[in-house]
This record gives C-alpha cells, sequence and structure tokens, in this order.
C-alpha cells in the first residue's frame, strides 16, 4: 500500500472532528510538506502528498466514507495536472 493514502486517510480523519480537527490536520500536513521541502525532498513526491492530502479534506467535507474518500489504488493520488 502506498503512503498517500495515509495521508489521505490521517487528514479525512482529521477533517472529520469538524473545524478544529481540519485546522490541526492541514496545519501538520503543511508543516511535513515545508520540511520535506527545505530537507531536499523530491518535489514529485510532495505534490502526489499534498494532493492526497487534500482528497482527505475535501472528501470529509464532503460526506464521503472513508472507502470512497481514500482508495488503496496508488495511481489514484498521481495528479497529472502538476507535470505538466
Amino acid at each position: 500500500m502506498d503512503f498517500n493514502f495515509f495521508h489521505c486517510k490521517a487528514n479525512y480523519e482529521a477533517a472529520k472532528r469538524g473545524n478544529w480537527g481540519a485546522g490541526v490536520g492541514k496545519a501538520i500536513s503543511t508543516g511535513r510538506e515545508i520540511y520535506g521541502l527545505v530537507t531536499g525532498g523530491p518535489l514529485s513526491d510532495i505534490r502526489k502528498d499534498w494532493n492526497a492530502n487534500q482528497m482527505g479534506w475535501n472528501s470529509a467535507q464532503q460526506g464521503l466514507s472513508l472507502k470512497d474518500a481514500c482508495p488503496t489504488d496508488p495511481k489514484v493520488y498521481f495528479n497529472p495536472e502538476y507535470y505538466k
């Protein structure tokens, strides 16, 4: 299983806890991705992580189930828009 599933799941669960949970989840995720940039992490990995984070936040707001929000197929988290 790809780690992006866990990014999605963590942010989904945080956002389901209301505005406070969503805010904390976004702060932690943003900090983690900034840390990745500072330490020289591959930009493609950071973009996939960020896309997975957004999928979790948006799906929770839309009321989707975790199964529908965060698929286990790692290809789902690749957003070709980032690589044009």
